[in-house]
């Protein structure tokens, strides 16, 4: 009797811990898979600031380019204007 007895509370022991230890199983899987995607959407998010940047960088170099014509170009009739 006595080995049943403790067969059958060692039994009730595993039954009751055993779904906190499949819910601390659980939410450290699910912890690791949010941190895992926040290290993505870090990723991700540092990738669009530069593409950002390199866009910008680009914007400005094509407003510089025009800038330029547009002054060579007035430059260019202010003399036909003197000229004439």
């Amino acid at each position: 009797m006595g080995l049943g007895l403790n067969n059958s509370i060692t039994t009730l022991q595993i039954k009751e811990t055993w779904p906190c230890q499949t819910k601390t199983l659980h939410t450290g899987k699910l912890k690791a898979q949010l941190d895992k995607w926040n290290a993505e959407l870090d990723k991700l998010e540092a990738e669009a600031r530069i593409v950002t940047a390199d866009a910008k960088i680009q914007h400005q170099d094509r407003v510089q380019r025009l800038r330029e014509k547009v002054d060579e170009a007035q430059q260019t009739l202010a003399k036909i204007q003197q000229a004439e």
